[in-house]
């Protein structure tokens, strides 16, 4: 278990959150796929640019993920608020946020390593439209559980897991391999991960 391994289980974890949301608002699938598919290609787009040693020295820079780290927890903030108040989720829901963004440039630059004669364009087409199928699809399942506050309380968790989920590289001087890591950390964060969604859970089962 790597980095991209924890970056994997951050995109598990925000794909649930958005197949959530559109089960609580079916009729913003078509304008969420369009913006989950633009975001990727930008994102594609950002990774074509990067080196190895680049990708290495952006993926740690604290300049980065600090100011990614307060957008998730103002959105965090955001959806906890929009479910006390009773209200759908909305767009900021839906929208990628940062970890989403720094997970398609991660795994579209690994895409670029393997495949080679692909563009940052393309992949990050090829990575917007399988998330965007699934996040429907999963959607569709769970149209008949619908429930906007539960969607927004599961929203509210994925952006305080995401935190976990940045890098200790992030605010430390020593190098990440971009294509190795150490799975005694990976695994201790996505321990950490899991133990929010499971307290998270019972909390409101116990709630309600």
């Amino acid at each position: 278990m790597d980095f991209s391994g924890a970056l994997a289980c951050a995109m598990g974890i925000f794909l649930l959150r958005d197949a959530y949301a559109l089960a609580s608002r079916p009729r913003a699938a078509s304008g969420a796929a369009a913006l989950w598919f633009a975001a990727a290609a930008g994102c594609g787009l950002l990774a074509e640019r990067l080196s190895d040693s680049a990708a290495e020295s952006w993926i740690r820079d604290a300049r980065i993920w600090l100011p990614a780290a307060v957008i998730h927890v103002g959105l965090a903030i955001r959806a906890a608020r929009l479910a006390g108040r009773g209200k759908p989720p909305s767009w900021s829901v839906l929208a990628p946020s940062p970890v989403w963004c720094f997970a398609v440039v991660w795994f579209v630059r690994q895409a670029l390593v393997i495949w080679h004669g692909w563009t940052g364009w393309s992949a990050g087409l090829v990575f917007g439209c399988a998330y965007s199928a699934m996040a429907i699809l999963i959607a569709f399942a769970f149209r008949a559980r619908r429930d906007p506050r539960q969607a927004l309380q599961l929203a509210a968790v994925s952006h305080c897991s995401a935190l976990l989920l940045i890098p200790v590289a992030a605010v430390a001087k020593e190098t990440v391999p971009l294509h190795g890591g150490d799975w005694r950390v990976t695994s201790a964060v996505l321990a950490g991960v899991g133990a929010i969604l499971v307290s998270s859970f019972a909390w409101h089962r116990r709630r309600c």
